[in-house]
């Protein structure tokens, strides 16, 4: 399913705005919640973070926001439990929730 959506981002958010929504944004936020995550794991362990790990965290963050020419179409949740498989040789994903969208496919 990625593979086939890659380079159609554009589109679809032509298609999207065509039908009222909005635009997604959900990768920076998104991984800028990572970074400080991890922040604060590094900070419960007594590691801080030095200057060249925080110069690391924030090019990591930068490449995951902006995927490049693996931006794709992706399920966001791709846990066992939100398949279905209904006969042999086809999968249903009823659960894509609010997660799904164009984001970095390597992800």
């Amino acid at each position: 399913m990625h593979a086939r959506t890659i380079g159609t981002a554009s589109a679809s958010a032509r298609e999207r705005a065509a039908l009222g929504a909005t635009a997604q944004d959900r990768d920076t936020p998104r991984y800028r919640h990572l970074a400080a995550t991890f922040r604060g794991m590094a900070a419960a362990v007594d590691a801080p973070l030095s200057l060249a790990a925080e110069a690391d965290l924030a090019r990591v963050v930068a490449a995951l926001a902006r995927p490049g020419p693996f931006l794709a179409y992706t399920h966001g949740d791709p846990a066992p439990g939100n398949y279905l498989n209904r006969s042999p040789g086809e999968t249903y994903m009823p659960d894509t929730g609010d997660r799904a969208g164009f984001i970095g496919a390597l992800v």
